[in-house]
C-alpha cells in the first residue's frame, strides 16, 4: 500500500508505561511491531519508556493499518476527542502490538497492562489527522 506524504514538521512521543511483571525487552517489541521501527530502550524514568520521534516515517505502519482494518472513524474521533491545540494522541493496545496488531483503546484502562500512547505534535494537526485517518467517503 502506497503511503500519501505528510510535508509538515511534526513530533512525535512515545510513552509506555512498565509494570514490574514486564520484561522491557517485550514491550520493546511491542512498539517496534506497531512503529516497524527498532526499538532497544533499556532506559525507564518513572517506570516508563519515552521514546521522541520528528520522522512521520515510523508513523507509515499505522497509516496503513488504519487502512487495513478499516478503523479511520474511529483513529479520527478518538484524535479530535483527545486534541488541545497543536496537539492530539491516541492509545494503542500494548499486548496486541506484541501480537503485531494495531488496537485502538478509548481509555488508559482498555488495555489491562496500560497502553502505549503516542502523543503528535504539529502546527499542522488538522492535516496530520487528515492524512492519518481521512473522512470517509462514504
Amino acid at each position: 500500500m502506497k503511503v500519501k506524504e505528510f510535508k509538515h514538521p511534526i513530533k512525535i512521543l512515545i510513552e509506555v508505561p512498565v509494570n514490574p511483571s514486564e520484561k522491557v525487552s517485550k514491550i520493546n517489541q511491542s512498539i517496534s511491531n506497531l512503529i516497524l521501527h527498532p526499538v532497544d530502550s533499556t532506559e525507564t524514568k518513572n517506570d516508563k519508556i519515552t521514546l521522541n520521534f520528528d520522522d512521520i516515517q515510523i508513523m507509515h505502519s499505522i497509516y496503513q493499518q488504519f487502512r487495513i482494518r478499516k478503523i479511520l472513524g474511529v483513529a479520527r474521533r478518538l484524535l479530535h476527542l483527545n486534541q488541545s491545540n497543536n496537539t492530539s494522541w491516541l492509545f494503542f493496545n500494548k499486548q496486541a502490538a506484541f501480537a503485531k496488531v494495531v488496537v485502538l483503546c478509548g481509555e488508559y484502562d482498555d488495555s489491562p497492562l496500560g497502553p502505549i500512547k503516542i502523543s503528535f505534535s504539529s502546527v499542522k494537526l488538522e492535516e496530520f489527522i487528515e492524512w492519518i485517518a481521512p473522512r470517509s467517503n462514504h
